[in-house]
């Protein structure tokens, strides 16, 4: 990664995210909300630059969508969020799709790969402007900075017709100079609403002398209830709400405010309607007969013969995750999406802004109680649940420094026993009996399908497909999630894009109680390989059954059952209980004739190197023979990682960007390199190969990017190996591993202040010394670097290797705990920015009688988007994020932790972990400013860029990060060449 266009952006030209912020300075816009990352790091820069637009750094994406949402709803304003390429699109597709169908103002805009690796399988790259389509009115990719009215345009349609749009833009494009061509455009000006004219009060009026008419409020937050309950009784019609379920028989319907998305289900397409609006639409999903734009509420004061009331007092807005309150909820059912549209409407400033929640909805987002702090909202937070749910909320308001207490209101949360219909306790009987390990699902879905009773239920709403994806990492055959609602699938993408990308398939259940607005299959269509459609209970269980066999075959995607309402009503017909199994095909033999070719340019190799992937699984003895016989050492891929399970050929170190320096020149020096199942996702980071490279994959697509004199043995890499070891020598015996040397300690340095660094190495020490299974689970960010480079001596490891999950491990070491006999000691390591994402996941932890440690390596900072920022010649804007205190909140959910912030304490708070049968969690406060050192070749642009952004940020913040990157080169120099440990 480097600045392709250094020189202009250093002389100041004009970028297309600096013409980007100024077009939404010119539409009004306030606000963006969104998380810093690699591919909108310009966004941050170019809108810090500007006093007239302020970021809100949020802790997960989707509560910066709905942040943007409410702000939106409360100023009139088009809100605006941001998400990098890959996981922060995923995350902003359910914010998006509560502005689509609440019809407010919203413009998403996604980072995406670099122009040139777009259709390359790169690293985090999907197709998020098809992904966007069914949950937005338009989503468009951008592909050339002269590109820019493209853009302009989204924004124009997003504003004028009160509508969500999405944009995805390159990195590479965002901080591009600029042409004349794609600068300058017109703001077109918003028509001001009034009262209808003449002619059409006339035509109203017609309208509502119908003797078949029905009104329907299409706003969820009542503005106009009173109005229209008036104008009904005085018509004698019915009244209805877009949100209610069922169709209107009504031939005439009135529809009152901006029409949602929802409508389409309420009405017959026969159906002959009259729109009451604010704001015209000129691509109608439903077919009116015709729209009246308006001031909606004057003109029901003038059809009433009435007049406003008098506004002497403060107006109050009132969000909602509780059905029993009134107030804007989500129309979407975004679980939790009170607290995010809270602080976006507060943020607006134009009403005294309420939330009102229980504890369940309050955990989604609870991490973005410190953006409340940060941004100094005025918000009233009241959380109503039980007492024993409430005993925490105390030392919530510590973890997170709220100025203003959230309000704790003790209510009986006793429900009614809902019964199951037939078809729907059929599926949870043949998931059980067929799937092969517990389906994952959160509490809101289970709350909807009672009959999932021995489903493994999680806590936060993102979770259950994270833990499926981490089962099949971990060596489950099977494992699948759970969806009720369009909001419960998409706030789950991320889990399920690692698993597609990650080759570790899952099933992806989609349940529909009633038609949903969306259909599934487009939203899944990029990474689902088969779909499986049971909509006929005669059907129903054979449809199933072949469903969970295919999810158990190797390879990428997902399988996706999709359960429509026919199949729920009744029971299921009974099939042979014999369990199916996917019919593996037999391994891909590789050719001969290349296999002989790669045989001989191995044998006459002075030097070998040999990099095992993925697709290496089940290939470790294999490899440590043919390293035996080649004299050479096996390298890992994060992703082989995962699947070899050999602390030898771990101990030779990791490949990769993320990897170690040593075993980087190695593979950088070979005369031949052999790559084993290596995926073109993983070369994102580059292996620095100058020698010959012998590629065995059963993936054609692996070998595309090689040179002439390259070889491809396109075929099953453990028949591959065994040729390879037959024709070459060596012995397939495991070789003895020699335990690694215990370092001395410092006293000094145990009392010095926490490094990331030095935590991990602590970490790996006391591994070496456990006398049992361990599963690490790493997350994403600069913790994920240093975990990669010094942790080896776990005995199995799970990554999110191909799609960078943030919030992956907490979920992921918690249904290895909870599922894996094998695994008695589970750890997640994450920074403080991957811990948030899924922080309410924690609670799921308790009742595990195994140790499950959580390490958050918290510098207060998403520390990887600094020294991204800084190398592209751009000064830190946007790393520092609030601080939370994670051990203060375990504590109020229940689970023993501890904080700490020096290595010597640190060791003996992770001894006490893992040596108790239980959840704990260590708040491990470290320094910001330690840089590793990413192994692979630098980049002139990188070196000049950071000197510039060093120069920018001033002699305090500047000279921190150039003495800690100075630091860290100088060491990882003396480290390559043999003179020191790194």
């Amino acid at each position: 990664m480097h600045n392709r266009y250094l020189l202009s952006n250093t002389l100041g030209r004009q970028r297309f995210a600096d013409e980007l912020v100024d077009y939404l300075i010119r539409l009004g816009v306030e606000y963006l909300f969104g998380m810093p990352a690699e591919s909108v790091n310009s966004l941050i820069h170019a809108a810090s630059k500007r006093s007239e637009i302020r970021v809100i750094s949020t802790r997960h994406e989707t509560a910066a969508a709905l942040m943007a949402v409410g702000y939106a709803k409360a100023s009139g304003r088009l809100g605006v969020c941001f998400g990098t390429a890959g996981p922060g699109a995923t995350n902003l597709v359910a914010g998006a799709y509560e502005a689509f169908l609440g019809r407010i103002p919203l413009l998403a805009i996604s980072g995406q790969v670099p122009l040139a690796s777009i259709g390359r399988e790169a690293f985090q790259e999907i197709d998020s402007e098809a992904l966007f389509k069914p949950c937005t009115s338009s989503s468009v990719q951008i592909h050339n900075p002269s590109q820019f009215e493209r853009f302009a345009r989204s924004a124009v349609r997003a504003v004028h017709e009160s509508t969500a749009c999405h944009v995805a833009i390159p990195g590479d494009v965002l901080y591009a100079p600029i042409g004349a061509a794609g600068a300058g455009l017109v703001v077109p000006k918003l028509p001001l609403a009034g009262v209808p004219s003449k002619e059409e009060l006339r035509a109203l009026a017609e309208f509502c002398e119908s003797d078949d008419l029905a009104i329907v409020l299409s706003c969820a937050d009542g503005t106009y209830n009173a109005l229209a309950q008036e104008l009904s009784k005085r018509i004698g019609c019915p009244l209805h709400d877009v949100r209610e379920s069922g169709v209107i028989p009504a031939r005439d319907v009135l529809v009152l405010g901006r029409s949602s998305p929802l409508l389409k289900h309420r009405v017959h397409g026969y159906a002959n309607l009259l729109e009451l609006t604010d704001r015209r639409r000129t691509a109608q999903q439903v077919p009116y007969l015709r729209q009246i734009v308006c001031d909606v509420e004057a003109t029901l004061h003038t059809i009433l013969d009435s007049q406003p009331e008098p506004g002497d007092t403060q107006p109050e807005a009132v969000f909602t995750d509780l059905d029993d309150v009134p107030g804007f909820s989500s129309l979407a059912g975004v679980p939790g999406a009170a607290l995010p549209l809270g602080i976006g409407a507060a943020l607006a400033g134009t009403a005294q802004t309420t939330v009102v929640t229980d504890h369940a909805h309050l955990s989604q987002f609870v991490a973005d109680l410190s953006s409340l702090a940060s941004a100094a909202a005025d918000l009233t937070v009241v959380c109503s649940d039980s007492a024993e749910k409430l005993s925490g909320i105390a030392q919530l308001n510590e973890a997170f420094a709220l100025r203003t207490d959230i309000v704790a209101l003790p209510r009986d949360t006793t429900s009614a026993r809902v019964e199951a219909p037939p078809g729907e306790r059929s599926l949870a009987e043949r998931l059980d009996a067929d799937l092969g390990a517990p389906v994952q699902i959160s509490e809101f879905c289970a709350q909807v399908l009672p009959a999932f009773a021995t489903a493994q239920r999680s806590a936060n709403a993102q979770a259950p497909s994270m833990n499926a994806s981490a089962l099949r990492k971990s060596g489950s055959q099977s494992s699948g999630t759970v969806a009720t609602s369009p909001a419960a699938l998409l706030l789950q993408l991320n889990g399920i894009y690692d698993a597609a990308l990650d080759r570790a398939r899952i099933l992806v259940v989609t349940v529909e109680s009633q038609e949903w607005l969306i259909d599934p299959s487009r939203v899944l269509e990029e990474v689902a390989v088969a779909r499986y459609v049971v909509d006929d209970a005669a059907t129903a269980a054979a449809t199933l059954r072949q469903a969970c066999a295919a999810t158990t075959a190797p390879g990428t995607g997902v399988v996706h059952l999709q359960v429509r309402p026919g199949a729920l009503a009744a029971p299921w017909s009974e099939i042979d209980s014999a369990h199916v199994q996917f019919a593996a095909l037999r391994p891909t033999a590789p050719d001969e004739s290349a296999l002989a070719e790669a045989i001989d340019a191995l044998r006459d190799a002075k030097r070998v190197a040999i990099v095992a992937g993925r697709g290496a699984a089940g290939c470790s003895e294999l490899l440590s023979a043919l390293s035996e016989a080649l004299n050479c050492r096996v390298h890992l891929t994060m992703g082989g990682d995962s699947v070899v399970g050999d602390p030898g050929l771990r101990a030779h170190g990791r490949v990769g960007g993320s990897g170690d320096l040593r075993a980087f020149h190695s593979v950088a020096k070979a005369d031949v390199l052999l790559l084993v199942g290596v995926s073109n996702r993983g070369s994102a980071f580059d292996l620095g190969a100058t020698g010959r490279t012998v590629v065995v994959n059963v993936d054609p697509n692996a070998m595309l990017r090689l040179a002439e004199d390259d070889i491809c043995v396109l075929g099953d890499a453990t028949a591959t190996l065994e040729a390879m070891v037959g024709a070459l020598g060596g012995t397939t015996a495991q070789r003895p591993t020699r335990s690694p040397r215990t370092p001395r300690r410092s006293r000094r340095a145990e009392r010095a202040p926490l490094r990331a660094s030095s935590l991990t190495k602590a970490i790996n020490e006391e591994l070496v010394r456990f006398d049992g299974s361990c599963t690490l689970c790493a997350d994403v960010g600069v913790n994920t670097l240093w975990v990669y480079r010094y942790i080896t001596s776990m005995t199995h490891s799970i990554w999110s290797a191909s799609f960078g999950t943030m919030g992956f491990a907490v979920p992921a070491a918690i249904a290895v705990a909870t599922n894996r006999t094998d695994c008695q000691l589970a750890i997640a390591v994450a920074g403080d920015g991957g811990t948030s994402v899924t922080l309410s996941q924690i609670q799921s932890a308790a009742g595990i009688d195994k140790p499950v440690v959580f390490v958050v390596v918290n510098n207060s900072a998403l520390a990887a988007i600094k020294f991204e920022s800084e190398i592209m010649g751009w000064p830190d804007r946007g790393s520092a994020i609030p601080d939370i205190d994670f051990a203060r909140y375990a504590a109020s959910v229940g689970i023993a932790s501890r904080r700490v912030d020096t290595l010597g304490d640190f060791r003996a708070a992770f001894t006490q972990a893992i040596s108790a049968p239980r959840p704990f969690l260590i708040d491990a406060r470290c320094v910001l400013n330690d840089a590793p050192v990413q192994a692979g070749k630098k980049h002139w642009r990188q070196v000049i860029g950071f000197f510039v952004a060093w120069s920018k940020e001033g002699r305090v913040a500047g000279g921190a990060s150039f003495r800690e990157v100075l630091r860290a080169v100088l060491r990882g120099k003396l480290y390559e060449k043999g003179l020191g440990r790194e």
